[in-house]
């Protein structure tokens, strides 16, 4: 249920980084997230060894609480970036057909 929230961490860092910075933050994003589908898949049957089917939720939602926490502390702690880049529309069928939405495409 938190893999789309990767999703939102990398286009936000994506937002702060320069050019040259994008490519290891993403590394080090794919490191993170795997660091914790690692402890989760470890976590998550001793939660349930121990607190029972209930104990699972109470444990989701105490990790999903401290994420909001750690997120609003960053907003509220970091400026918005200064210049943004324009969007990038793709289509259902993949990065293929691109070039035909993109406007400048030939």
């Amino acid at each position: 249920m938190l893999l789309p929230v990767y999703s939102i961490c990398v286009a936000h860092a994506n937002d702060h980084l320069s050019p040259a910075q994008i490519v290891p933050a993403s590394g080090t994003l794919v490191l993170a997230i795997n660091v914790g589908i690692l402890v989760g898949a470890l976590v998550g049957p001793s939660v349930l060894g121990l607190t029972g089917p209930a104990g699972l939720m109470v444990f989701f939602g105490i990790v999903s609480s401290l994420t909001v926490l750690v997120a609003l502390f960053r907003v509220a702690r970091a400026d918005a970036p200064q210049e943004t880049r324009a969007v990038q529309a793709l289509s259902p069928q993949g990065f293929q057909t691109a070039g035909e939405l993109h406007p400048e495409a030939e």
